[in-house]
């Protein structure tokens, strides 16, 4: 039953993937391909984040509509490496988007075990808030 569960999160987020795909840009598209391939993500999201930052100092006169990503990746690739390593990676593997106007990069690089404590994190935390609202 969990590994049912867990091929069903995975497809879940391959489909939520290619719905982000569908809303990426040019650079956002790339990001995403290039991290995919460097990487062979178990889980990747690539979110395009600059419209909330329009017209900020930071990115005024940018190159690029495309300036502000969130990128979460879960990755085997990242087993044994600090969160700072993971990071330097990630940007590294993003340094022509840096050159092309990539201005802001929030990352969460996690291994697929930090992955699954996670996610039972999470849902022992909504279990008794669940519970609470169906009245047991």
């Amino acid at each position: 039953a969990e590994e049912a569960a867990e091929e069903a999160a995975e497809e879940a987020a391959e489909e939520a993937g290619s719905a982000y795909d569908a809303a990426l840009g040019p650079m956002g598209k790339s990001m995403r391909r290039k991290l995919a391939a460097a990487l062979e993500p178990a889980r990747l999201t690539v979110h395009d984040d600059s419209a909330a930052h329009r017209g900020h100092v930071g990115v005024r006169g940018a190159g690029s509509p495309e300036t502000h990503f969130k990128v979460e990746v879960v990755a085997a690739a990242f087993e044994g490496m600090p969160r700072l390593q993971r990071q330097r990676m990630v940007q590294e593997l993003l340094r022509e988007e840096f050159a092309a106007g990539l201005h802001a990069l929030e990352t969460a690089c996690r291994t697929p075990v930090e992955e699954r404590r996670v996610a039972a994190a999470a849902a022992a935390k909504a279990a008794p808030a669940a519970a609470a609202r169906a009245g047991g």
